[in-house]
């Protein structure tokens, strides 16, 4: 079943294509619906019901969630209005619940950050006549396409009325929603001596501790309470490729997490995968102050938090694999 193909860009195309590179699908039933995966939209999240136990919620009035968004109400005050008294004494399903909202607020920000990119030259009017052209919003029913609308709207509307226009641009670059990017803003100039002058890798290790004790960004990594000198030992420790378990031995008397998997968690979701996407968009953010060779030294960073690995010729050989 060998096919290549590239999806349409965002925006500016409606289809893609697909090309077959084996010639006995020439009779293509492969193409036939009963072989076609439906296409769905990771963004109808944010408007599906609240799961917990063997129940649903959802915020049946818009503008309570437009009061949590806006942050006229905090997430408990916004839980005490989807369920009843009872249920708020049980910590079990408090917790959840702020799961269930805190993954439909991070789809909220990758709205955030898609019209970072687009309002410096839409208006509120054209923001809600492009949010039609969404597939989340061609998939969604009738009743789901008015609440989706109402949010995205807000969302566009936030972003025209609190982010200033020359503002919005960089804060595109930084791949987060509005408020983590100014958190990211904010930690560059705090620490912009220590993060455009250094000599080698533990030292921009110790420059972007801050940025990785906070918990807007690495929730699991602040659950662990590490100080900075034990984090900062763990991540030069991923960097240079010692065993998980060596690792863990070091430091599971000093954390109430015994679970070892996870605990790997931490490398091969938040290391790896976050920490690689923050370093690259404070090297966006300060690539103009930064030297020829600190920019390199920041690209090889970036890998080796993404890699576990720690030299460059380590990296070359790891990257080969990736040719097929």
């Amino acid at each position: 079943q060998n096919l290549i193909g590239r999806v349409g860009r965002s925006g500016k195309m409606t289809e893609g294509n697909v090309i077959f590179t084996q010639n006995h699908y020439r009779d293509f039933k492969l193409l036939e619906s009963c072989h076609i995966e439906d296409c769905s939209s990771s963004l109808l999240c944010i408007i599906k019901p609240l799961p917990y136990l063997n129940k649903t919620f959802q915020f049946k009035d818009i503008n309570v969630w437009k009061k949590f968004y806006l942050k006229d109400i905090s997430i408990n005050d916004a839980i005490s209005i989807l369920i009843s008294d009872n249920c708020l004494q049980d910590e079990k399903i408090i917790k959840q619940l702020k799961n269930e909202i805190q993954i439909r607020q991070e789809f909220i920000e990758k709205i955030e950050n898609y019209f970072l990119f687009l309002v410096e030259q839409l208006s509120q009017e054209e923001i809600e006549e492009f949010s039609k052209k969404l597939l989340c919003y061609f998939l969604a029913s009738i009743s789901e396409k008015e609440t989706l609308l109402s949010i995205i709207s807000e969302v566009g509307r936030k972003i025209l009325l609190s982010v200033a226009p020359l503002q919005r641009k960089k804060y595109a670059i930084t791949m987060q929603g509005t408020e983590k990017a100014k958190l990211l803003y904010d930690f560059c100039n705090d620490n912009i001596e220590t993060l455009v002058s250094f000599e080698n890798t533990t030292d921009l290790v110790h420059a972007f501790l801050p940025i990785f004790q906070n918990g807007s960004f690495f929730k699991k990594i602040k659950s662990y309470n590490f100080k900075d000198i034990e984090l900062e030992k763990l991540m030069l420790a991923w960097i240079k490729g010692e065993k998980y378990s060596s690792i863990f031995e070091e430091i599971k008397d000093k954390t109430n997490k015994s679970n070892v998997e996870e605990f790997i968690s931490l490398f091969t979701s938040e290391l790896s995968y976050s920490g690689a996407l923050i370093v690259n968009s404070v090297f966006e953010i300060l690539k103009e102050k930064l030297t020829l060779e600190n920019q390199i030294m920041y690209s090889l960073f970036q890998k080796q938090l993404k890699y576990g690995l720690f030299s460059s010729l380590e990296i070359e050989l790891y990257e080969l694999g990736f040719c097929d």
